[in-house]
């Protein structure tokens, strides 16, 4: 996991519990970038893998993204619309056991702090995150400069 979008945006928190639960190995993943929750459309909540392997990749990894593709649980992926270099698999929660600990534990955040959700919970595109980065490197603070004698 490397490149500026890790550099910006750390890996999720519920990454490495999304790969145990589809039992998926990160080093499956071409070119991993994250994995999330999402709760928008009619599938209700979902995991997603997060890629650098949006349909501009996809011939020099077949091989793992038809693995992926071929998940019991899979059900869609897209190239990101903003940046096609990017690419979206999702997954449906199909253990009711999984399914309850991540809507408890979204629950127990919400409570806590509901910005912290961004981290697990993200319905959004490439864009979408990319002008929150932007939008938080605006508003960071501007050291002091020195004074020189």
């Amino acid at each position: 996991m490397s490149g500026l979008y890790n550099m910006l945006n750390k890996v999720s928190p519920i990454a490495g519990p999304i790969l145990g639960w589809l039992g998926i190995d990160y080093k499956e993943v071409p070119r991993f970038r994250d994995a999330f929750l999402r709760d928008d459309g009619p599938d209700g909540l979902r995991f997603v893998i997060f890629t650098r392997c949006g349909v501009m990749y996809h011939d020099e990894y077949a091989a793992e993204v038809a693995a992926l593709k071929t998940h019991q649980d899979f059900l869609r992926f897209w190239s990101d619309p903003f940046d096609q270099t990017y690419g979206w698999f999702e997954f449906r929660i199909s253990s009711d056991e999984a399914r309850q600990e991540v809507e408890e534990g979204l629950a127990e955040i919400r409570e806590k702090d509901e910005s912290l959700v961004w981290h697990i919970l993200r319905n959004c595109t490439m864009k979408e995150i990319t002008d929150r980065n932007l939008e938080a490197i605006k508003n960071m603070p501007m050291p002091e400069k020195e004074k020189t004698p």
